[in-house]
This record gives C-alpha cells, sequence and structure tokens, in this order.
C-alpha cells in the first residue's frame, strides 16, 4: 500500500517485494479501485469546480500536442478550495462525461471549463452557471473565470 501512495510503478514494486509482477498487478488494481470509490463517495456537489480532460501516458505521436497524446483519457474536476476526482474513462464525449459531472455536481454548481466542444452540451442539462476559458484563443484568465486550478492538479 505504501508503495501504491508513492506512485511507483507495476514491476519496481515487484523488485523491491520480491512479489511477482502479476500479483501486484492485482494489488494495484485493487488499491486504484479502493481510491475511486473513496473519492467517488466524497463527491464534489456545490460551489464552485473546474473540469478538464488529460491524456496521460508515456506514448506520444511525435510532433502531437494536446489529443495527439496515444494514451487513455482522465477526466479530472476540482472543486475550488477543495477536494479533485479523477476517474478514467473510455473516451471524451459527453456520454461518458456528463454522468459523472451529474454524480459529482448539483445543478446549482458553478462549472468553469476549457473550450473543449464536448463541454457545449452543459447547459442543456441545467447546468446554467457554466463559464469557459477559450485556450485556442489565447484565453487562460479572466478575474475568476479560469480553470488553473484544475490544470494544476
Amino acid at each position: 500500500m505504501r508503495l501504491f501512495c508513492l506512485d511507483i510503478e507495476d514491476f519496481k514494486v515487484a523488485k523491491i517485494t520480491g512479489v511477482s509482477r502479476p500479483a501486484i498487478t492485482g494489488y494495484m488494481s485493487v488499491f486504484g479501485n479502493a481510491s475511486a470509490k473513496i473519492a467517488s463517495a466524497s463527491a464534489l456537489k456545490e460551489g464552485e469546480i473546474e473540469v478538464d480532460e488529460s491524456h496521460f501516458g508515456a506514448r506520444r505521436v511525435r510532433n502531437a500536442r494536446g489529443r495527439g497524446v496515444k494514451a487513455p483519457p482522465v477526466f479530472s474536476m476540482l472543486k475550488r478550495g477543495g477536494k479533485g476526482y479523477t476517474p478514467v474513462v473510455k473516451n471524451c464525449s459527453i456520454s461518458s462525461i456528463l454522468p459523472i459531472i451529474e454524480r459529482q455536481a448539483d445543478k446549482e454548481t458553478t462549472v468553469y471549463t476549457d473550450g473543449f466542444r464536448t463541454y457545449d452540451g452543459l447547459a442543456d442539462f441545467s447546468y446554467k452557471q457554466h463559464y469557459r476559458v477559450k485556450h485556442n484563443a489565447n484565453e487562460f484568465a479572466i478575474g475568476h473565470n479560469h480553470i488553473n486550478g484544475i490544470e494544476n492538479f
């Protein structure tokens, strides 16, 4: 558990502990699922949240930026001044992301996003306080309208 919390790779944990790599991978999966359940139980519910999607992993397409990364997407939500929530999603479509937002945030929640088109539908689903920053127009923060917290998270 300590090595999981230190975010050490499976093969290194196997080498350190002398336990087989498949067994360590199984343990890491159990720990990850338990962490996700705990994070899900502490919902972000109300206030102001920042939402963003990212890709993490070693597989990159040469000279590609942003979504050019060939790795599974990770969707993240961060309550300003509070906790974050980061489930791995199958893709970054509205059908994958909206159920997560609905579980984690009340309709009165103020939502801050970037200009990614998936977030176009948030107003249609009763999130009336939805603010965007348009990174493609070199817009990163306009007063209180930013997603710098989730970018740092």
